[in-house]
This record gives structure tokens, C-alpha cells and sequence, in this order.
């Protein structure tokens, strides 16, 4: 401590305060690591006849999603529940699939979509615009959820599709 003065009356003390606090904030950015957002989906607030066209994301574990162009508030619980309604009828490529589901803790690939449609887990349901085939989103969340439960997985079947 006896050098404090000494630095603090060096010439280059403005120099060594600046590159020091520099260096602080660089190592804060470094480990101040973002949170993981979640994809949520359309708004389709309407206001004044007008529907938001904009996408909804929120930080992982939030309970609500605010719209950043139209303002809107939702609740992510119920959005979820009215995705996973839809879910049934839509059909989505894995690149897609795999940037808006998620296996707990680690990464859902595309190729890992592909190779349970390639072990007979899922089924095409159709061809995408650029000629890769699309698979119901549904089928791909039960799929994560038969392995995130250590369940061995298995073909959609038509009893699921009554239930």
C-alpha cells in the first residue's frame, strides 16, 4: 500500500486508471453471461384494427412476455398451453423445430430430429419450402418429454391424436 502515492502522482497515473478500469469492465462482460431467452411466439395483439406481427420472447423461467413493439403483456403459461393446442396441426423443419424447443440442459439439434424420424420415432408430415421435410410440432414436444423422463421413445400413434 505504501506505492498508492506514488501512482497516484506518477505521470501516467490517468493512463493506468483508465486501462485498469477497462480491464475491469472487459472481465465483467466476460463473465455477465445473458439469460437464456425462451421463444414464445407470435403477438397477434390487436389494437386500433391492426395485428402485431412481431415475435414474443421472454427470459427463461418468466412469467410474463412483454411485446417490444406493440407493448402488450402476456402471460406465458397460457400462451404456451394455446401453442401446445395448435401444436397439433402444425409442421415445422428441424432446423425450426430445434431453435424453439429445448431438451432440459442440453441442446435440441436438428440432426437429433432427424434421427428419430430415421429410427421411426417421427414421421414426416410434409416438405418444406426449401424441400426438407416438416414434422408436427406436437409429436416433436412429446418426443422431448418420453426423453427428458427416460422414457424409451415411440411412433406417435392415432390413439394420441383423440386424446
Amino acid at each position: 500500500m505504501n506505492h498508492t502515492h506514488w501512482i497516484a502522482t506518477h505521470d501516467a497515473a490517468a493512463d493506468a486508471y483508465t486501462e485498469i478500469v477497462g480491464a475491469v469492465n472487459n472481465i465483467r462482460r466476460t463473465i455477465d453471461i445473458a439469460p437464456d431467452i425462451r421463444f414464445i411466439g407470435p403477438c397477434g395483439s390487436v389494437l386500433d384494427d391492426v395485428e402485431c406481427t412481431d415475435t414474443l420472447y421472454a427470459i427463461e423461467g418468466s412469467v410474463t412476455a412483454r411485446c417490444r413493439t406493440c407493448g402488450t403483456t402476456w402471460d406465458v403459461d397460457q400462451r404456451k398451453q394455446a401453442a401446445t393446442t395448435q401444436a397439433r396441426y402444425v409442421a415445422a423443419t428441424s432446423a425450426f423445430l430445434s431453435q424453439t424447443l429445448a431438451i432440459r440442459d442440453e441442446p435440441l439439434t436438428p440432426d437429433r430430429i432427424r434421427k428419430w424420424a430415421y429410427r421411426g420415432h417421427l414421421t414426416p408430415a410434409g416438405i418444406g419450402p426449401r424441400g426438407h421435410p416438416t414434422y408436427i410440432v406436437a409429436h416433436v414436444a412429446r418426443l422431448i418429454r418420453m426423453y427428458e423422463n427416460g422414457e424409451k421413445l415411440s411412433p406417435w400413434n392415432q390413439e394420441q391424436e383423440t386424446a
